[in-house]
């Protein structure tokens, strides 16, 4: 029997597939105020758990048998964790590390923000996330619950960003999501250069390298820290299917620090 192929998605039919998805939603779906008040319910894409009054249930039938069999997780593609004890970015399903310097196309106007709350050892956690660039604005802190604990470490609940990522070499999906605030940083830093290119270059999206730096905090008993930077290589047009050009003669954002 011969052996079977498989040929990975190209990034224009990744795009194509998730903005029908938005659009669907959108018609579906009523209109998210860009202002929200204690009483607004935060709508998240997908079986997303919110902490207000469920929205009305939007889902196909397969959707629904989708999220009944396997519950959606909110990423594409395999997670990517960074650890800053380590400074090493793994795979969340196994915990591989990710060889230093990878170079993926990061697909920010696909990118997950809002709030997550941990319940604890094996219970879901609640989740606020919703499409930055599909009028998704998150809630503010106040208005979530236990609003005396905002601001100091005992916060339970947390900014999360889920940045999907596709392998520059393999196109494979993957999605990095960070909850610590020097990860947040990375994103949003990211997220502010994606945003002035898409004003001037609206085809094109970064071509970013996974890369760590340094920190010993002035904290009594706490040790050297790492932090994720997301180092912009290059661009990529989004409906070319070609590897993007990141070598020394066509990098021509060579060391800018998204």
């Amino acid at each position: 029997m011969n052996a079977t192929t498989r040929i990975p998605p190209t990034t224009a039919q990744i795009l194509a597939a998730q903005a029908a998805d938005a659009k669907r939603r959108r018609e579906a779906a009523p209109p998210i105020s860009s202002k929200l008040n204690s009483s607004s319910t935060a709508v998240a894409p997908a079986k997303l758990t919110t902490v207000a009054s469920q929205p009305p249930d939007t889902r196909t039938e397969l959707e629904r048998y989708f999220d009944e069999v396997s519950p959606a997780s909110g990423f594409a593609g395999r997670l990517v964790k960074f650890d800053h004890q380590s400074g090493v970015f793994s795979t969340g399903d196994d915990g591989e590390p990710i060889a230093d310097g990878s170079e993926y196309i990061a697909v920010c106007d696909q990118v997950l923000a809002g709030w997550i709350r941990f319940n604890g050892s094996g219970l879901e956690p609640d989740r606020i996330l919703g499409l930055l660039y599909d009028g998704f604005i998150p809630p503010p802190r106040e208005t979530l619950s236990d609003p005396q604990l905002a601001g100091t470490d005992g916060d339970v609940w947390k900014r999360q960003h889920l940045l999907p990522l596709q392998h520059k070499v393999s196109r494979d999906l993957f999605t990095f999501s960070v909850v610590s605030k020097t990860g947040n940083a990375a994103v949003t830093t990211l997220l502010r250069s994606y945003d002035r290119m898409r004003r001037t270059r609206p085809d094109k999206l970064p071509v970013i390298r996974l890369k760590a730096t340094g920190y010993q905090p002035n904290i009594p008993g706490v040790g050297y820290q790492y932090k994720p930077i997301l180092v912009g290589v290059g661009e990529h047009d989004r409906n070319d299917t070609a590897t993007p050009d990141t070598s020394v003669a066509g990098d021509v954002q060579d060391a800018i620090v998204f």
